[in-house]
């Protein structure tokens, strides 16, 4: 069917160069004929123009797919922690990977204490990307599952005693690691795309996904060697839905 609609996309090299035009543009008085119509956005920034009244809605659950959404989980009703009141509609999901070359490692570690036992013995093999890289956020957000006893407190709204009784065991950890990390924790990848070509390389034996499909895309177009595999902590990983709004 034809709705007369002509699609104009506008790479971006993060995300909130959009947010902050929508926002300086709302406090220029533009309220009709903006620079965005649509934007994929991150739980931050659907908060902060949410919080300005800046999305159009709600209009999720109108359109015809919504009728095979859930929108009782609330991986989908809540976005980092803020009711999305159908202001955004799922599109995807990702699930954390963690990526290996078997060339070198028969044998993935299985738990970050096993992890943690093969960067010391060897070094210079492991690292991951710099947050705020979504990817080394995540890496570190799996720390803070791992470290906590019961996940489900991160579920819940922020509560400072909670975060002090977990960061600890997280800083420690990444800062015993940390010396025996590529170039010895000095400097690390500044984006999932960097740390991609370290792998390809053989500079590391590590990486790190939030697409499981990816490393099979990349060993395809012959970026990875077809050596890259994939596994999850046995204690699980983190997972999230894809969501977009306007």
């Amino acid at each position: 069917m034809y709705y007369n609609v002509t699609l104009n996309r506008v790479p971006l090299g993060d995300t909130v160069e959009a947010v902050n035009l929508v926002l300086n543009e709302h406090q220029a008085g533009v309220t009709e004929g903006g620079s965005v119509d649509m934007i994929w956005i991150n739980g931050d920034n659907f908060k902060t123009l949410k919080e300005a009244e800046l999305l159009f809605g709600p209009w999720s659950e109108a359109i015809p797919n919504a009728a095979h959404v859930n929108w009782d989980d609330p991986s989908i009703s809540f976005d980092f922690g803020v009711s999305v009141d159908g202001l955004e509609s799922p599109w995807g999901s990702a699930q954390m990977v963690f990526v290996y070359n078997s060339a070198y490692v028969p044998e993935p570690p299985g738990t970050f204490e096993a992890l943690a036992e093969w960067v010391h013995a060897n070094p210079g093999l492991f690292t991951y990307s710099a947050p705020p890289d979504f990817h080394g956020l995540s890496f570190v957000k799996h720390m803070f599952y791992w470290a906590a006893d019961d996940y489900s407190v991160f579920q819940q709204p922020f509560d400072q005693a909670v975060y002090d009784s977990i960061a600890p065991k997280v800083w420690a950890y990444l800062n015993d690691i940390e010396p025996d990390l590529w170039r010895g924790g000095d400097t690390y990848p500044t984006s999932i795309g960097a740390l991609q070509d370290l792998l390809a390389n053989s500079e590391v034996y590590f990486g790190m996904s939030l697409n499981p499909r990816r490393p099979s895309t990349l060993i395809g177009n012959g970026t990875y060697p077809d050596t890259i595999r994939t596994w999850v902590m046995d204690t699980g990983t983190l997972t999230n839905k894809n969501l977009g709004g306007y």
